[in-house]
């Protein structure tokens, strides 16, 4: 009886043992691991606005920073039947909180913000 007590509780503490030490080496692990910023590439696609700008009939602007981004579009053409074809707009697009280290299992917050600043856009498809 005092062997079978004795293996019992041998057998626990192994087990309890085991179970430290995996829950200390998982933890250890965590913090040992993360995603970290090395490089910040901007991209703001100034190519492509300009080309756009050179159409006669629209006057397209952007502008650019580390967070922000801006465009506008207003209409400058003809209105050969006098419906009121014309107009602008404008949107701008903010965002934050990109971390430089994020840590396995611990949430991020990012902020995004889109919003039209002008729409005065008649009988136009922007």
């Amino acid at each position: 009886m005092k062997r079978r007590f004795l293996t019992m509780v041998l057998t626990m503490m192994i087990i309890l043992f085991t179970l430290c030490t995996t829950t200390t080496v998982v933890n250890a692990a965590e913090s040992e691991y993360a995603w970290i910023l090395v490089d910040v590439i901007d991209y703001e696609n100034a190519e492509k606005w300009a080309a756009a700008d050179a159409h006669g009939s629209y006057i397209v602007k952007h502008g650019y920073s580390r967070g922000n981004y801006s465009a506008s579009t207003t209409y400058e053409g003809d209105d050969p039947y006098d419906t009121g074809l014309g107009g602008a707009l404008s949107v701008k697009a903010n965002f934050t909180g990109v971390p430089d280290i994020i840590y396995p299992n611990k949430p991020v917050s990012l902020k995004f913000s889109f919003v039209t600043i002008e729409d005065t856009v008649n009988k136009l498809s922007f």
